[in-house]
């Protein structure tokens, strides 16, 4: 029943029975179908701006996977290859991806690019060594080319991952403003799109009479301002050193 890894598994058990080997990775499956409720719970939750706490522990689920598939008597491991105990890889393969969702619905401006980029990169290759050392990857019979790809593909995504969880902490909780300006608001647009987020925009025109077209703006922001109101946009200076304001139309 299974690979060599869950042999190696149902090893350390002791002597089984094909019986209890089946309910061994029935209560496996069991295990990892509720944590795959309650991280997808999480997602629609935070989706929805229900709380940034919330959010928080969607993006930390990732982790747990890792943890439940670091120890070899783990029931849920991550593997590269067939077996009968339930796969977590496939599992942080989604979480990444929802969170890449996540980050297109943030109108956010990061002020610093290059300092943010470079903390996402030394966060995707953090993440990409603990998948190494979680994962049974380097196997005998494996290609390559199928190596390669896998690899490709896991960075790829811790990639975008990173860039949504380094946004979200980078504007977490309370945030000091370090600058603000003041702004008339001469239009109001928006775009939808069913591939992707509605859009909201403003058209905003400074004291000196220069005008700043199609700035995106968060929806709540959008339904609570009327054309000739007066717009702030603010700087605030991030949890991480990176600053950013809500809006990033230039």
């Amino acid at each position: 029943m299974g690979n060599k890894h869950d042999q190696a598994f149902f090893a350390q058990a002791g002597e089984l029975t094909e019986a209890e080997k089946q309910r061994y990775i029935s209560k496996a499956k069991r295990i990892k179908k509720a944590i795959d409720i309650v991280v997808a719970g999480l997602f629609i939750l935070s989706f929805f701006h229900f709380s940034p706490y919330i959010e928080l522990m969607f993006y930390l689920s990732v982790f747990v996977y890792f943890y439940l598939s670091y120890s070899n008597s783990s029931l849920i491991r991550i593997h590269f290859g067939q077996t009968e105990l339930p796969n977590a890889l496939y599992s942080v393969w989604i979480i990444m991806m929802l969170s890449g969702l996540l980050l297109l619905y943030k109108v956010i401006d990061h002020q610093d690019i290059a300092r943010y980029l470079m903390i996402v990169l030394a966060f995707s290759c953090l993440l990409f060594i603990l998948l190494c050392i979680t994962a049974n990857m380097f196997r005998a019979e494996t290609t390559v080319t199928q190596l390669f790809g896998l690899l490709f593909l896991s960075f790829s995504l811790m990639f975008f991952y990173s860039m949504s969880f380094i946004c979200f902490l980078n504007v977490f909780g309370e945030q000091r403003v370090v600058h603000s300006s003041s702004y008339i608001i001469i239009n109001k647009d928006y775009s939808s799109s069913r591939r992707g987020p509605s859009r909201h925009y403003f058209d905003l025109k400074t004291e000196s009479g220069t005008v700043l077209r199609n700035i995106d703006v968060p929806s709540s922001h959008f339904n609570s301002k009327q054309i000739g109101d007066e717009y702030q946009i603010q700087t605030y200076k991030g949890n991480l050193g990176i600053a950013w304001t809500p809006t990033n139309g230039y």
